[in-house]
This record gives structure tokens, C-alpha cells and sequence, in this order.
């Protein structure tokens, strides 16, 4: 079992609601919620609340309802899992390519097809350090698309300094953004 000591909200416009559903619906929650004033992107945001990340981390993004069995990742032996589902035609989304169960390989809504493994947006790692590290780096280096700062490139930073993270598939995916045929 995951042993979740608080839940880091990033919020932007109507932040507000969240906070008051989350503050009525689950009181005894150890809730922080942290403005993302400009929408840069997923990495960007994290980076806002990189004050308050001191240990491992479940990054989940809020647009994303998916199912699978989360003791699978307190188990983890390495220090990334990525869950990622199988689909027809994933390019509006971030893709995984892999080899012997490690990714080799993150794009980021690919313009040609370069892996039908779909990023779901859901990670978890021992090593927090690590992502935060890229994320600076990707930031430092004005890496983005469209402009915006997307995990999937400082998670291609790790990788590209040696990281090694498991994708783990998973059965139950939707997302509010919606792509034909995923």
C-alpha cells in the first residue's frame, strides 16, 4: 500500500473550487494547493511545488481516471513506473517507446507514429530528486512545445542521463482530453 502523507493540488482559474470540494469531501486529507498563475505546461507545475516534494511521489494529472492495482508500485524495485495504455493511435498524447520493459524513448504528441504506448499520466517514483533535477534542467534549457514545459521532455532528460524507468500497462484509461481511436 501507498502511505500518501499530503495531495500537492496545482490549481490555476477557479482553484477555489477544488480547495472547498476537497476541504468538505475529504477532511482529514493533508491538502496543499499551490497556483499555477500561467499555464506552462505539466513540468512547470510541478516545478511550483518543488518546495514541497521530499520524498517518493505519485504524480497523477487531474484530467486522467484510471484503474490499476497501486501495490504494484510500492513494490517497485526500480525507481520509475510510468503507466501507459495501448492504443490505436496515441499522437495527441505523450508516447513511450520500449525495450526488455524499460522506456527507451519519450515524445510528446508525436506527429507520426512512433509507439502505440499512450503516457496516461500517471508516475511514480522512489526518485524525486531526479525529476526535479530535469525539470530545472528543462526549464534552464526553454525546452518546450507549443509553450509549454512537458514532463515527458524531462523525463527524456533522465533517461538521456541514465535513467531507467518501467512502463506498467494498464487496463482502464479515459482522459477528459479525448483522441480518436486511443
Amino acid at each position: 500500500m501507498l502511505n500518501i502523507e499530503e495531495t500537492i493540488f496545482i490549481v490555476g482559474y477557479l482553484g477555489e473550487q477544488i480547495q472547498a470540494y476537497v476541504t468538505e469531501h475529504y477532511p482529514h486529507m493533508r491538502a496543499r494547493y499551490v497556483e499555477q498563475a500561467e499555464m506552462k505546461g505539466q513540468a512547470h507545475a510541478i516545478n511550483l511545488a518543488r518546495d514541497y516534494i521530499d520524498q517518493p511521489v505519485l504524480i497523477i494529472f487531474g484530467d486522467t481516471i484510471w484503474e490499476t492495482d497501486v501495490t504494484r508500485l510500492a513494490r517497485v524495485k526500480i525507481r520509475w513506473v510510468d503507466l501507459c495504455q495501448r492504443g490505436k493511435d496515441p499522437r495527441r498524447f505523450g508516447v513511450a517507446t520500449v525495450k526488455d520493459g524499460f522506456v527507451t524513448k519519450f515524445v510528446e504528441k508525436p506527429t507520426t507514429a512512433v509507439s502505440n504506448l499512450a503516457v496516461v499520466g500517471v508516475y511514480y517514483s522512489h526518485n524525486w530528486q531526479a525529476i526535479l533535477n530535469s525539470i530545472e534542467q528543462l526549464i534552464a534549457r526553454n525546452i518546450q512545445l507549443k509553450g509549454e514545459y512537458y514532463l515527458a521532455d524531462a523525463m527524456q532528460l533522465m533517461i538521456s542521463s541514465g535513467a531507467r524507468l518501467e512502463v506498467e500497462t494498464i487496463p482502464v484509461w479515459k482522459t477528459a482530453v479525448r483522441a480518436k481511436h486511443c
